[in-house]
C-alpha cells in the first residue's frame, strides 16, 4: 500500500506487462483484459490487507462483483508496462466501492470502479450478509479510518 496525503485512501499499486494473448487485431489489448487487470489488483490489495480472498472463500464468504465500470483513455499495447493503482472509496453494511487508476508511466490509460457485496457463499443460492468485522475493518484501514 502506497502513502497517503491526510484526509486519502491509500493506494495499493500492482505492476504488470501486457502479454500477446491480451492484444487483439489492432495490436492493442483488448477491452475485456482491463477486467482481468481490474481483479488481478483488487485481489492483491486485499492479500495487502490481510483478506485474501481464497481464505474468505475457505470461510464461505464471497465478494461478488454486482457492478463493473471502465473508461478507456488510451490504448495499452504489446509488452507495455502498466500500473494499476486500487483503493477503496466506500464502504457499506454489506459492499465495498473499489476505485482504479491504470498508468503507462504518468499516463492515464483507464479509469474504473468495482462494487463489490458480500455474500455466503454456503447458502443456496449465495444470500447477501453484512462484511465479516475483520473484513470490514481491513477496508475502514485502507480508508484511513
Amino acid at each position: 500500500m502506497s502513502e497517503r496525503s491526510a484526509g486519502e485512501p491509500r493506494r495499493a499499486s500492482h505492476r504488470l506487462i501486457t502479454r500477446y494473448a491480451e492484444t487483439d487485431q489492432m495490436r492493442r489489448v483488448h477491452h475485456s483484459s482491463f477486467v482481468i487487470y481490474l481483479e488481478e489488483a483488487r485481489t492483491r490489495m486485499m492479500r495487502e490487507l490481510g483478506c485474501s480472498y481464497a481464505l474468505l472463500e475457505r470461510r464461505g464468504i464471497g465478494l461478488v462483483v454486482r457492478e463493473l465500470q471502465l473508461r478507456y483513455r488510451s490504448a495499452a499495447l504489446y509488452e507495455d508496462e502498466l500500473e494499476v493503482q486500487t483503493w477503496v472509496a466506500q464502504l457499506r453494511g454489506a459492499s465495498v466501492l473499489l476505485k482504479y487508476r491504470i498508468l503507462r508511466g504518468a499516463e492515464l490509460i483507464a479509469t474504473g470502479s468495482t462494487q463489490l457485496a458480500c455474500v455466503d457463499l454456503e447458502a443456496d443460492p449465495p444470500a447477501v450478509r453484512m462484511l465479516p468485522p475483520d473484513v470490514r475493518a481491513a477496508f475502514e484501514l485502507a480508508l484511513g479510518r
